[in-house]
């Protein structure tokens, strides 16, 4: 009987025993979320005190920092017990990249409808003061004509770029609130059950990332549906 107890006290022991892999993995793990966390937490963060200059380098800059960590050798090698966490915190990176393009693109969009319709309306004005004058003297009615045509031609085009990046900026506002929900979904998941496989990093989504009423790039929402 002893010798049983004994027996199953060693098969305890072992079992208790964490391999060196699933302890290297489970470190990386938590390395790598502290890092994910701290990347999203400072791009959101840091975006506020971009220049309209600055800002595309800006998000380069962070897409190119966390595509980083899906590169890393350490990260592909995770042991089998962790690779469903590695796997989860792989698929929240690779969104937030897609999120940083989306936004990126949604920042050029809204830049552009401004400038295209302030550009429009400049057109607007020439064409209005070279249709005023023809008729004036009849030598030159082509002439006033022609550049009235002309100006014509460039506010329609700028008002169709206007409004083709109007469309592109609201579309991109709703991938934009998938792309954050899916984070916020896949986030929740990660964190399920990280004592039992000893984890200690949780993922956590920063509040900014979620607050679309107080985000510049959706409260200029109003401002661009105004213009007409």
């Amino acid at each position: 009987m002893k010798k049983i107890v004994l027996y199953l006290l060693v098969i305890l022991f072992f079992a208790s025993c964490e391999s060196q892999d699933n302890k290297e993995s489970r470190l990386a793990l938590d390395q790598y979320t502290r890092k994910l966390n701290a990347d999203i937490v400072s791009s959101r963060n840091d975006e506020g005190s971009q220049t309209r200059l600055s800002l595309n380098g800006f998000f380069d800059k962070y897409t190119a920092k966390i595509e980083e960590f899906n590169t890393d050798l350490v990260f592909e090698k995770i042991s089998e017990k962790y690779v469903g966490k590695r796997d989860s915190l792989s698929e929240i990176s690779r969104i937030y990249i897609n999120y940083l393009i989306n936004r990126k693109e949604c920042v050029i969009n809204l830049s552009d409808i401004f400038s295209k319709y302030k550009e429009a309306e400049r057109y607007s004005d020439r064409y209005d003061e070279y249709l005023n004058k023809i008729g004036v003297s009849y030598s030159l009615d082509d002439y006033y004509r022609n550049h009235a045509f002309k100006y014509a031609e460039k506010k329609y085009s700028a008002r169709m770029e206007f409004k083709y990046n109007r469309l592109d900026y609201l579309d991109k506002l709703e991938v934009l609130d998938s792309l954050s929900d899916n984070i916020i979904s896949i986030s929740e998941n990660y964190n399920l059950e990280l004592e039992n496989l000893k984890l200690i990093e949780k993922v956590v989504v920063p509040i900014n990332l979620l607050d679309s009423l107080n985000d510049w790039v959706f409260t200029s929402k109003s401002a661009a549906l105004y213009l007409d």
